[in-house]
């Protein structure tokens, strides 16, 4: 038996996971401090109590809350930007094609799953020197061709 395993490779990125739940904890945390905040503050007035040092310290609480809240959004739109990089990094490249290689497959002369730039030229595809006049037909048309888009 061998002592290798044929499970799959796990790709588990732990500083993005790590990023998102310190993002979330940071927004409920500063949730709760928040609201709890408020409710000392609302209930500061209802006495209409003199205690000024309970009124700074609801207010306090209020402007923690409230940066914690907005330092967890911050971290949620971080974590999911660099989710979706990583997320693309991990995707298959699809190959690059050119212009040349689009209109060729439009006029039917390329295939559209082959790159032509790469490939070797066909020995089908008789080698002629062009008028200017039909040079200038050619390029119209490319550039028809590419304006369409």
């Amino acid at each position: 038996m061998s002592s290798k395993s044929s499970a799959a490779r796990s790709n588990f990125n732990l500083p993005l996971a790590l990023l998102w739940l310190v993002a979330v904890v940071a927004g409920v945390v500063g949730y709760v401090i928040l609201t709890s905040s408020n409710a000392a503050q609302a209930a500061f007035y209802a006495k209409q109590s003199a205690d000024y040092g309970t009124y700074f310290q609801a207010q306090s609480g209020s402007f923690l809350g409230s940066i914690l809240i907005g330092a967890g959004v911050l971290g949620v739109m971080i974590a999911l930007a660099s989710h979706t990089v990583a997320r693309r990094a991990a995707l298959p490249t699809r190959p690059e094609f050119s212009d040349e290689d689009l209109f060729l497959a439009e006029a039917g002369q390329a295939d559209v799953g082959t790159s032509t730039t790469d490939a070797p030229v066909a020995a089908s595809a008789p080698v002629t020197t062009a008028s200017p006049a039909s040079t200038d037909t050619v390029t119209d048309a490319h550039t028809a061709a590419t304006s369409i888009r």
